[in-house]
């Protein structure tokens, strides 16, 4: 069907009113954008007298053409064109359906992009200059400046999303630039102005927003910023105000001007009272939005922060006050993901915090410790409150995702509070203790579980951090550990994580095990616990593996006592078996002839069937594919179950099974075009395979597994190079995955890296490790840290 303005305007009619031709008639309709033939019918769909459908259409395409095919245009035609857009937009803003009039403004600011390098260098002041109530004495003053800010505001916004090469990027970055003052300007002249309408006001603060990411001069828009915090006063304005503030305050642009922010902080912290009330009144909303602003200073002038913190001057106070702000953040009231969502706002935070007083000089260390103290010490006593779960019956009527997110949550409340001791040290586990001693002390102990288990949270949290001649404190924490009533597995699982976290230190003193062997060994005869129990059996049977021979009668026991019951799992069976061979290393040749007789030999089989599923299955058939692919054009191969077990094999902790899995996996992948029904099955779970390894990335797993992940994402980019930007982009459109700190333009960026790899040399390999391993530490909130680098195998 030809492309003509009456066939396609019966198109859209119908696309909106036939919903079972929707699918063909977008494909139609696509084709006549693209068509030269657009470059007529899309003036003609703009005529008022053509239905809203029909206009939007029209305006939809305007645009696709001027930001997609503008090779069509010939130079001396793009006079022609900006008239014409000039000409709808004056028809449309003096009457005409908004939606339209938006959509060619964005037509507008893609050609401003396409021109202002060259053809219309100075297009935003001729916009200015062109949208001036004098020139257009038809519309109303109000409606010529709502106009004027749609049209400046969306331009910034087209610049980010328009596809360009980032040399082309840099050089209209650097024009767009040169316009800040202009528009500025403009819009402090518009919001003082007396009476300005609230709709030119809104207006005016979005396209603030959209502008700042190209520079903040604050010294010449102090003034401005002032103003656009006091927006914040208005419930009408507050939304965009405060957008427009964390791009300000985010803004690397921001560093130039310390004294400026030090003058602007205490109109910020003006906003108290708004806070209390949106606390009070449970007004989420706001809430989140000066949190954002709150933390979007902290994060990115913590330094500056710290430095003031020496003055005795109101800076100081102001400083102060902002910490006492953020604490409120981290201390809203109820539960993260089920009654609050912004208490895990601050978490970058206080880690860029303590990182900046670490990293101080020594003359100034010693000050900033005694200052930050009395703040680390209250933000532990809030997670001590925040990470406490509800009771059993509330949890489970909890959905999946709330459960995950609050288990992330006390994730990184674990972490926050190991970044806490590096402050805190020796009072922190002085503290921890009393409230375990008290607590414990209590008689209505029975009902109070969660308080004890956030303790002992805690307590493991710091694991890593405390020295190994810390011994006052610690010991009485594992004194007091056999006197908890445990009525609660999760209480249950805690105690038992500490144990094994505390492995090396409890190796140092040994007279704690008399306590907590007994606790472990209880817990390995527990299904429910087990995972935890005999993840720290084996952590002790390692770490104090010399020590071990007085208890071995007892873990031999249990252990065999825990086989026999044939309810562990197969990941719990090889621990056990770990633990097993540890404590009879330490005994006479004669007594581990005996154990292994009464232990082994029932499970000889079993044991076999179980290390070839886990370990020796993947590296076999990775080895079948490198060496003797032909032995799977076996009819009965089953490729598709090999391939699965290939990717549940990922999900283990274990690093020789991952290993393994990732060679067999990447061996897979490989035998591509050598075994078509190899290719079948990769694109129907490649899918499932990047969803796992992309959440490994994410945070799922250890750091130390990424190589191997970054192992197949390359097998992926090598071999199925056609498919992965597909794949990859519903991982990109999806919130909050892998990780909520990946926004949707970092995983872009990740994506746009990946794809980007060449794939002929092995160099090109480390680059790729060297892209995850960047996108993991953002998504785990160590991007750029010391502890990032300290801790690169973790």
């Amino acid at each position: 069907m030809e492309f003509t303005t009456e066939n396609v305007e019966k198109a859209v009619m119908q696309f909106y009113h036939d919903i079972s031709q929707q699918k063909n008639i977008n494909l139609w309709l696509t084709s006549a954008q693209s068509s030269t033939a657009a470059w007529v019918f899309a003036w003609d769909l703009l005529s008022p007298k053509k239905s809203q459908e029909v206009q939007f259409f029209g305006a939809s395409t305007i645009y696709v053409k001027v930001s997609k095919f503008w090779a069509e245009i010939p130079p001396e035609e793009y006079q022609t064109l900006k008239c014409r857009l000039l000409d709808i937009i004056n028809t449309y803003a003096a009457g005409g359906p908004k939606i339209v009039l938006t959509r060619v403004c964005i037509a507008l600011s893609a050609f401003v992009l396409n021109t202002i390098s060259g053809a219309w260098p100075d297009a935003v002041s001729a916009i200015i200059q062109h949208f001036q109530p004098a020139n257009l004495p038809q519309l109303p003053t109000t409606q010529v400046f709502c106009v004027l800010l749609e049209i400046l505001k969306v331009i910034p916004e087209e610049f980010l999303t328009a596809q360009m090469s980032s040399s082309r990027r840099g050089v209209l970055r650097h024009d767009l630039q040169q316009a800040l003052n202009s528009v500025l300007e403009l819009l402090y002249q518009a919001l003082v102005q007396p009476g300005c309408p609230q709709e030119v006001t809104q207006e005016a603060l979005r396209c603030c927003s959209s502008w700042v990411q190209f520079g903040v001069p604050l010294l010449e828009a102090e003034s401005l910023v002032r103003i656009v915090i006091q927006a914040l006063h208005d419930k009408q304005l507050f939304e965009v105000a405060a957008d427009a503030l964390v791009n300000v305050f985010l803004h690397p642009d921001s560093h130039r001007f310390p004294a400026c922010i030090m003058r602007l902080l205490p109109y910020i912290m003006s906003t108290d009272e708004l806070l209390n009330r949106a606390i009070q009144e449970h007004d989420e909303e706001t809430c989140t939005g000066l949190f954002k602003l709150l933390v979007a200073i902290g994060e990115n002038h913590s330094k500056l922060l710290v430095e003031n913190l020496l003055l005795e001057s109101p800076n100081k106070i102001n400083v102060t006050k902002l910490l006492s702000m953020i604490l409120q953040c981290s201390s809203m009231p109820g539960y993260f993901a089920v009654d609050e969502n912004c208490s895990d706002l601050p978490f970058g935070f206080w880690y860029i915090l303590q990182d900046d007083v670490i990293a101080a000089e020594p003359e100034h260390f010693q000050v900033y410790t005694e200052i930050l103290q009395p703040v680390f010490a209250t933000l532990v006593d809030i997670f001590l409150l925040k990470v406490q779960f509800p009771d059993d019956e509330q949890y489970e009527s909890w959905g999946r995702d709330e459960k995950e997110q609050f288990r992330c949550y006390r994730q990184d409340v674990s972490d926050t509070i190991m970044y806490s001791y590096n402050i805190l040290r020796e009072p922190l586990l002085q503290h921890l203790c009393s409230t375990l001693a008290h607590i414990l002390a209590d008689p209505n102990q029975h009902n109070r579980w969660q308080s004890i288990e956030a303790v002992l949270l805690a307590v493991e949290a710091i694991a890593d951090s405390v020295e190994l001649s810390d011994k006052e404190y610690l010991t009485q924490v594992f004194t007091l550990l056999p006197q908890i009533p445990f009525t609660n597995l999760k209480l249950i699982a805690t105690a038992l994580n500490v144990i094994g976290a505390y492995a090396v230190w409890i190796n140092n003193h040994s007279e704690v095990l008399t306590g907590v062997i007994p606790l472990l060994l209880q817990g390995v005869t527990n299904p429910d616990v087990a995972p935890s129990a005999t993840m720290a059996l084996k952590d002790i049977a390692r770490d104090c593996q010399p020590l071990m021979k007085p208890f071995s009668q007892h873990i031999l026991n249990s252990c065999q006592e825990a086989l026999l019951s044939l309810s562990l799992k197969p990941r719990e069976q090889v621990r056990i078996m770990v633990c097993i061979g540890r404590v009879l290393a330490v005994l006479p040749f004669d007594e581990i002839m005996a154990y292994l007789n009464l232990i082994l030999t029932p499970h000889i089989q079993q044991l076999q069937v179980l290390l070839q599923e886990q370990k020796a299955f993947m590296i076999l058939l990775a080895q079948l594919y490198k060496k003797h692919p032909e032995l799977l054009d076996y009819k009965d191969c089953n490729l598709a179950g090999q391939f699965q077990c290939g990717i549940s094999a990922l999900t283990l902790a274990e690093t020789p099974t991952v290993r393994n899995a990732a060679s067999f996996l990447s061996e897979f992948i490989a035998q591509r075009h050598k075994r078509a029904a190899t290719a079948v099955v990769v694109i129907e779970l490649a899918p499932l395979l990047l969803h796992r390894v992309l959440k490994a990335i994410g945070g799922e797993s250890s750091r130390s597994l990424m190589d191997h992940m970054s192992d197949v994402l390359f097998a992926l980019n090598k071999h199925y190079y056609d498919h992965l930007g597909n794949w990859m982009m519903a991982f990109v459109n999806q919130d909050g995955f892998p990780s909520p700190r990946a926004l949707k333009q970092h995983k872009e960026n990740f994506t746009r890296h990946i794809l980007s790899v060449c794939h002929r040399e092995r160099t090109h390999k480390r680059k790729l490790r060297e892209v995850v391993t960047e996108f993991t530490l953002l998504c785990r909130g160590l991007i750029g840290t010391e502890y990032a680098a300290a801790t690169a195998l973790s």
